[in-house]
């Protein structure tokens, strides 16, 4: 009898990727100066995910993409990436996954509140 070798499925790795977009009423160089703020397009964000005593970094890639949709009008997209190779973490998917997502729109209802209320603000300035 003859054993072949088979393929090993390694379940330790995860990777989880989230996109998002919100309109923001808000011409784009306003929602511009609201992402340079946040140090630019692209951004990295550290999480400890613990369990006990041991704990593992989770590093969080984010990117964001403005597009002019009118003069007065903004549509944002923020993709959120992990990649991890943490057996404990792929083990908490689910949680990882709220974490990656909650970081993301956070992130995009911040860049929006900000913008639209400086929108505001300049109009009672200027009207």
């Amino acid at each position: 009898m003859v054993f072949q070798d088979r393929p090993t499925l390694h379940t330790d790795r995860m990777e989880i990727h989230i996109e998002r977009r919100e309109r923001i009423l808000a011409p784009l160089h306003l929602v511009w100066d609201e992402i340079d703020s946040l140090d630019g397009d692209r951004a990295t964000a550290r999480f400890q995910l613990t369990w006990g005593p041991l704990k593992w970094p989770l590093d969080v890639d984010v990117s964001l993409k403005l597009i002019a949709v009118g003069a007065s009008e903004t549509r944002l997209e923020c993709q959120g990436h992990l990649e991890t190779r943490h057996r404990l973490a792929a083990s908490m998917r689910g949680l990882c996954h709220e974490v990656v997502e909650g970081h993301v729109r956070r992130m995009l209802q911040r860049v929006k509140i900000r913008a639209e209320q400086r929108r505001l603000a300049e109009e009672c300035l200027l009207g």
